[in-house]
């Protein structure tokens, strides 16, 4: 073997570890790099480092930098696909409103909304009016995730004044595509909810989805109505927005929606959509919290015997039939074990939500229906409108919004930074120690 091999051989590997950690520390700091926990094969030991103050305020720096070209990048891209709803491809349009809608769900753009409101909403209407079906639904349920961010600035009365008609003749016609008028019964009651205040008007859109999801009640014969999917999407789309507008309607108007529809509602709990069963079981939740709260129980006794209706929500919170999915199943039994403590032992919905570092608790089923039709229109961007969303804040009184999410992202920046340059660090190094380490005697066979 040659001396200079055998030599080197003697070595310890501690020294060889120590000698690379050294080396590593030296290169980081000349690099702007920050070093981190360095592993030793053989002793054990490791090396801790931390970041100078200089590169603490350049990281923050750098992250500050691209939040702003982040937020300039969405706006430009935004401007394009507003500017691309007057576009003659049909396909090209429905590009720019998925890309409009989905901005929206994951970003804060009240600022460009300023600037490109009234383009923005001329754009969606006309898709609305001209569109074709797939087209007609995209835009209906991205004007459902634009209004909770228009609804922030001073839009007043003349957004719903201006859409509703369109929405209202969508639904009304029953030769219309039937997910166009799904995404419209969303579209309409979010709009109305969140903007409306005239009660006739709100009861206008009431009026309208009771007339949607009767389909859903017994026949003259009293049979079950057999719904396709797409018809039970639909009627849970209607009950699910006429439920949300009852829950800010007054007083007076709830005794008269009482006398005239209470008495049909259980009749849904027989649905052959397991989603209608579920949505009627909740609203009939909605209606006994709201009387109770009223103490007018008298208006319970003289529309539903609570007795059989108790019978009937305890027949579905432990259903088992096998012609149900696991799923639906799981699902309907949580919720009517919900409905069948309200009814049975005036106990309120309890249930909380956690999104970032806060906690939303929803306490009643007021809060609950509310919940559930945001989750429906915001889905996967739900989480970020109750951290950043005013209107989402006040109305689930979360308070002001903290400002803490982009301080969050910076902080998780930093981390998976730090994590990697750890990660290649020990990498190195260890890898270093092993070729070290390594017989390097080739076999003779001589």
């Amino acid at each position: 073997m040659p001396k200079g091999k055998g030599r080197k051989s003697k070595k310890s590997s501690g020294q060889a570890g120590n000698s690379g950690a050294d080396d590593l520390f030296r290169t980081a700091l000349t690099n702007n790099r920050a070093p981190s926990v360095i592993d030793d094969m053989s002793d054990t030991e490791s090396v801790m480092t931390s970041y100078s103050e200089h590169l603490s305020e350049d990281c923050e720096l750098k992250d500050v930098q691209s939040e702003l070209n982040s937020i300039e990048v969405i706006e430009s891209k935004l401007a394009e696909a507003v500017d691309g709803l007057t576009e003659k491809s049909s396909k090209y349009r429905m590009g720019c409103i998925n890309k409009i809608r989905q901005y929206f769900l994951a970003t804060w753009l009240t600022n460009f909304l300023d600037r490109f409101q009234e383009t923005l909403i001329d754009g969606l209407e006309k898709c609305l009016k001209k569109g074709g079906a797939p087209e007609q639904a995209l835009a209906a349920e991205t004007l459902a995730v634009v209004t909770l961010q228009l609804s922030c600035g001073d839009i007043g009365e003349d957004l719903y004044h201006r859409l509703n008609p369109i929405l209202i003749k969508l639904i009304k016609d029953q030769t219309t595509n039937t997910q166009v008028r799904t995404k419209c019964c969303l579209a309409l009651g979010v709009l109305a909810f969140v903007v409306e205040e005239d009660v006739d008007s709100l009861n206008d859109c009431m009026t309208l989805f009771q007339s949607v999801f009767s389909g859903s009640l017994l026949k003259g014969d009293k049979s079950v109505p057999v719904l396709k999917p797409l018809v039970g999407d639909l009627h849970v789309a209607a009950l699910s927005s006429w439920g949300l507008l009852l829950t800010v309607c007054p007083w007076s108007r709830v005794e008269v929606i009482a006398d005239a529809l209470l008495a049909k509602l259980p009749q849904l709990l027989s649905s052959n959509e397991v989603n209608v069963r579920i949505q009627a079981g909740v609203v009939l939740a909605l209606f006994y919290e709201i009387i109770r709260n009223e103490e007018n129980d008298q208006i319970l006794t003289r529309h539903i015997n609570t007795r059989q209706l108790v019978t009937e929500i305890r027949g579905l919170a432990t259903d088992g039939s096998k012609h149900r999915s696991k799923k639906d199943r799981r699902y309907q039994r949580a919720i009517f074990r919900d409905v069948l403590l309200t009814l049975e032992h005036h106990d309120t919905f309890e249930s909380t939500v956690k999104f970032g570092s806060e906690v939303l608790e929803l306490s009643s089923w007021t809060l609950k229906v509310q919940y559930d039709v945001f989750k429906s229109i915001l889905k996967t961007g739900l989480s970020f409108h109750l951290g950043e969303n005013r209107l989402l804040r006040d109305i689930f009184s979360l308070g002001p919004v903290r400002g803490v999410c982009g301080m969050e992202t910076g902080q998780r920046k930093r981390a998976h930074f730090e994590r990697h340059l750890m990660n290649e660090a020990n990498f190195k190094v260890q890898s270093q120690a092993r070729n070290k380490c390594r017989d390097k005697r080739v076999a003779n066979y001589d």
